[in-house]
Formats: C-alpha cells, structure tokens, sequence
C-alpha cells in the first residue's frame, strides 16, 4: 500500500511508485491534482486492469465540518467509506489517502501512441476497432482508444491509440501491426516502447490548467 497526501499531482504519484516497479491508478495527464481526481473516480490508462482510482482506496483521512479528523476504512465506517469512493467532496476534507498499488511488469515500459488513419477511412476503422474491443480475448491490461488527432496540414485524422502494459516487447510490437491493418491501413504510426511516467505525462501540455476540463467516458 502507499500513503498520498490529497495535494500531490498524479506524476508525483507516479514517479514514487515506478522506483519500487508499482502501479496504481492516476489518470492520464500527471499534472492533475490526485486527491481531486481520485475522489471522483479516477479512470487511467490502466483502469481495464486495475478499475479506477477509488476502486484502490484502503483508508482515507476526513476532516469533518466539526474540526475532527477521522480515519475511514471499510472496517471502520463502511458506508461513510463507500460513499466517499466517487463522492468523496461531500463529507469533508480529505487530507490523506491510502491506496493498493500493484506490481508493474517489465520495468515499467509499455507500448503506446496513435496510429493514424485516414479521415474518409473513419468509419471503417471504427467498425474495426468496435469488433476488436469487444472480443471476449482481450486481456485486461490493454487498452485501444477510437478518436480523431491533428494532423501536420491542420487537418485531422482518425487514430487508434493502445496502451499495453503486459506481455512482451515484440507481442506488443505484433498488436499494434494488427491494429495498423484496420480500417484499410493506417497512414501514419507513432507507437513506440516508453517507461509508463512518460506515457503518462505525454498529454500534459495538451491540457494546460485554468481551462476546467470535464472527462467522462461515452458509449457510441
């Protein structure tokens, strides 16, 4: 288990736990507050394998409106504890939480970045990508997005975009070949192996602060 103070960003979270190979879940960009992702859920790039954030949680601390500081588990107060996994702003302050964290394979390295496809191409790469993530085979610690990115022009592209945690090096090598064939093949891939702090802060200067950016996942 690891012990994070409400105020450390996601990277911080990241980086502490990569120097024992261990993961928990932090969401995708590093800059992001922990303590207010997690307590409103916290999907990552490895919630397949792991759920997300609150599904980690073994003990918060709580500052009541009365002053008094409360440790919540599910032992101690189970349904105080449950409602604070996913809405944790209600109840208090959460000063502290304490979270399991997992073993990480392969040092830490993964592969990931998109693959890019044609735009006029979308809708066949999408039909692709919708039959391949709901084979029953896939293993939980992958991951394939559907989106669109910019391109170079300024123009767009769609683009899958894995994450793989697990297997080998050439397996995930061999995945994302297969996922290039889709939707009559892609025009471009940047998918490469990179240490999973990286994957994670990958995004960061996408998302500046000050712009209050709301996430939730959607089904098509």
């Amino acid at each position: 288990i690891h012990l994070i103070y409400s105020t450390a960003l996601g990277g911080d979270v990241d980086h502490e736990t990569s120097l024992y190979n261990l993961i928990t879940p932090t969401g995708t960009v590093s800059h992001t507050g922990y303590g207010g992702l997690a307590l409103g859920g916290g999907m990552s790039h490895a919630s397949r394998w792991l759920g997300a954030a609150v599904d980690n949680f073994v003990e918060l601390e709580l500052v009541k409106s009365t002053g008094e500081v409360i440790r919540v588990n599910a032992e101690s107060d189970p349904e105080l504890f449950w409602a604070l996994r996913g809405n944790g702003f209600n109840f208090g302050v959460v000063t502290e939480i304490v979270v399991q964290c997992h073993d990480m394979p392969n040092n830490g390295m993964v592969r990931g970045a998109p693959i890019a496809f044609p735009d006029v191409k979308a809708d066949v790469t999408m039909l692709d990508w919708l039959k391949h993530i709901s084979s029953p085979d896939r293993k939980p610690d992958e991951s394939v997005q559907f989106g669109c990115i910019p391109t170079p022009d300024g123009n767009t592209a769609s683009a899958l975009v894995p994450v793989l945690i697990g297997g080998t090096e050439e397996s995930r090598k061999e995945y994302c070949d297969n996922l290039a064939t889709f939707g009559e093949g892609a025009v471009a891939r940047m998918d490469t192996e990179l240490p999973y702090v990286a994957l994670q802060a990958a995004l960061d200067d996408a998302f500046p602060h000050q712009l209050g950016y709301y996430d939730k996942g959607s089904f098509l």
